[in-house]
């Protein structure tokens, strides 16, 4: 707080931040660095793809392309373009989606000892 100003709750869509496939991938620039070497193995890494979680409308985790000016690099629909994810903020979607499942499994056991209560 010493550090923050406009402090406020975060707005996270559970269900977009859900829908996002984790993928494995291998850089192109690798691949194509060591085709003529099969001896070389390219790393696999594990991560999202950047314009999926555009689409979802999760722009707080991703970094977008920019100009020598600092301004969007925007595309002909003049949207910003995607150009790598925050993943460092990733934990703080996680916390969302833990946050929304326990209040929903607090909802779910209340009506559990409900059903139960009428049952007996």
């Amino acid at each position: 707080r010493r550090f923050k100003t406009n402090i406020a709750p975060a707005a996270m869509d559970v269900d977009a931040i859900l829908s996002i496939e984790p993928i494995t991938y291998q850089w192109k620039e690798s691949v194509a660095a060591h085709a003529k070497d099969p001896s070389v193995h390219v790393a696999t890494e594990v991560g999202f793809i950047a314009e999926d979680v555009h689409a979802a409308g999760l722009w707080q985790f991703v970094v977008y392309q920019r100009n020598e000016d600092d301004s969007l690099v925007l595309d002909s629909n003049g949207q910003p373009v995607p150009d790598a994810l925050h993943y460092i903020n990733w934990g703080v979607a996680l916390q969302a989606v833990a946050r929304s499942q326990a209040e929903t499994i607090k909802k779910m056991q209340a009506q559990i000892l409900d059903l139960q209560n009428k049952v007996n």
